[in-house]
């Protein structure tokens, strides 16, 4: 489809500037509340829109912490779970049958890393493990939904990756969201106690897990990038040098890489 990228674009400025606004205004804590309050077409909207912010390429993360902050653990965290999993089906599925070429052109200006991934998915041996550290990284979703969606990765291979390893990563979020519930709480002395001891460890608790994920992210990322190196000298020659980003090289490797998609 000639203008579903631009569509795409479209949605991902209007969605950002429609949450700030209403945070700007104040009218994001009344629509909390109404949520609160109605909690089956509440829960709807949440996922509708949550599904809308992944494809749009919205960070996840701050729906998945109001997921634990307004429906509390468990609701929470099967509605952050099907709204993050939709959102990336439909990513995927767009990004393979609607803007394989659109993709292309973005992830060959985009990060090396992408173009390495792309030359490591031709070994089989590698895909499982890719695909999950893929999802395990700290990177962009876009890279882990689109830019996976033009790799010779089948639907089976983005799904179950997708929908085990998120529903962990998004049960951490949904449990800290779920435990400033409490914190405000004990700051306003709802459960009759507000403990600064009981304060401190919710914060600490909350910012260690946090700081958890980040670190595994992060250190996946690298090895990702190490498996990168190792498996090619013209890998590292990318990596190293910016002119590189959009050497016609790169882009002949990934019409290739498309062209086996198709085929698969």
């Amino acid at each position: 489809m000639k203008y579903a990228g631009a569509a795409i674009a479209l949605v991902s400025l209007t969605t950002a500037f429609a949450l700030w606004r209403l945070a700007a205004t104040g009218e994001l804590s009344r629509i909390i509340e109404w949520i609160r309050e109605h909690q089956l077409a509440g829960s709807f909207v949440y996922v509708l829109v949550f599904s809308t912010c992944i494809i749009a390429c919205l960070p996840a993360t701050v729906f998945e912490l109001a997921a634990g902050y307004i429906f509390g653990f468990g609701w929470g965290w099967l509605l952050a779970t099907i709204g993050k999993t939709t959102g990336s089906l439909i990513s995927f599925a767009l990004g393979r049958y609607y803007l394989q070429e659109h993709v292309l052109k973005m992830m060959n200006r985009g990060p090396p890393l992408f173009r390495a991934l792309a030359q490591l998915m031709s070994k089989n041996e590698l895909k499982w493990k890719l695909v999950i550290l893929t999802r395990i990284a700290w990177m962009p979703i876009a890279i882990k939904n689109y830019g996976l969606s033009v790799l010779p990765v089948s639907f089976a291979l983005f799904f179950w990756p997708m929908l085990l390893i998120g529903a962990i990563f998004t049960a951490i979020s949904v449990s800290l969201g779920h435990s400033a519930t409490h914190v405000t709480s004990l700051l306003a002395g709802d459960d009759g106690s507000n403990s600064p001891l009981k304060i401190v460890v919710m914060v600490v608790g909350a910012a260690s897990a946090f700081g958890l994920v980040g670190i595994v992210g992060y250190h996946t990322r690298r090895h990702l990038e190490e498996m990168a190196k190792d498996s090619d000298p013209e890998t590292e020659l990318m990596t190293d040098s910016p002119s590189s980003l959009t050497s016609s090289s790169d882009e002949e490797s990934l019409e290739e890489v498309a062209t086996t998609t198709e085929l698969t």
